[in-house]
């Protein structure tokens, strides 16, 4: 806030080369911390969710320093998750434009990877949500709780636990809705009920299932449903997941590998993994 352009613009004093000097100095070092606070300033309110505020001191930082490239990138991800996916695709082509006119470059392979993604997004379903045919009363409290994990980067395991007909899937749902803009490539709700609690691969079957995806090839299900979430960001809503217990342990690896995923389980008894919130 109390940075307001270059220190001393505009003022010249004649014939005073050691004043000048100083004064260049100081004028580098509070623009580069500027634009080191801007940076992480940007970076915490998009891991808080607070992407209005993130466009906004994204779009400040790069009036100060429009090459830097990972301050594209951080744009990109506001406005792609505040549901501008077009305006991020343009910041994209805006960067390009900058690093070719100016240093004769052409974007990061991330960079590229995540215009990519959004752009597959901009066309791609977003969700499976059944629509309610009821209103939804209270939970006002789990609900705010719930919304600020998902969007924290560090929980991204999340068990909804509880009795059966407590309300956990429906809370699921609702807070799936409100949640749904913020992952690039939606949310997925996939029932596990009917799987049998044996089947080592019946976890990855049905996301493949619910996702769209069609196994093929010699490598397992598994496999296969892990090497496409590693490529995604997205929501991935697990009902019942007290019938397939017995197959947790393979969303430690969906965890480890695809880091773009975040789960939110319900279930009657808790997963025991070590990323698991409950």
């Amino acid at each position: 806030a109390l940075y307001t352009g270059d220190f001393l613009a505009g003022f010249f004093v004649r014939d005073a080369p050691a004043f000048e000097e100083w004064m260049l100095a100081q004028r580098a070092h509070y623009r580069e911390q500027a634009i080191y606070l801007l940076h992480t300033l940007t970076q915490a309110q998009l891991d808080q969710g607070c992407y209005a505020q993130a466009i906004h001191s994204a779009t400040r930082l790069l009036a100060l320093d429009e090459w830097r490239e990972e301050t594209h990138c951080q744009l990109m991800l506001a406005l792609a998750r505040s549901g501008q996916r077009s305006a991020a695709l343009a910041q994209f082509k805006r960067c390009h434009r900058v690093l070719q006119a100016e240093l004769g470059v052409e974007p990061a392979a991330e960079t590229t990877a995540l215009y990519a993604r959004i752009k597959a997004a901009l066309s791609a379903p977003r969700h499976n949500l059944p629509a309610a045919v009821t209103g939804f009363v209270g939970r006002g409290g789990e609900m705010t709780e719930l919304h600020q994990l998902l969007i924290a980067p560090n929980s991204r395991l999340l068990t909804l636990l509880g009795p059966g007909g407590v309300g956990k899937t429906r809370l699921a749902l609702e807070v799936a809705a409100v949640c749904e803009p913020l992952f690039l490539n939606g949310v997925w709700f996939t029932s596990l009920a009917a799987i049998q609690r044996s089947d080592a691969d019946g976890v990855a079957l049905a996301l493949a299932d619910t996702l769209g995806f069609a196994l093929t090839g010699p490598t397992t299900a598994k496999a296969q449903v892990l090497a496409y979430l590693q490529q995604r960001e997205m929501l991935l809503i697990l009902d019942n997941m007290e019938t397939v217990n017995d197959g947790a342990a393979w969303l430690s690896e969906v965890l480890t590998q695809a880091p773009g995923v975040t789960i939110l389980a319900t279930s009657r008894e808790r997963l025991n993994l070590q990323a698991e919130q409950v």
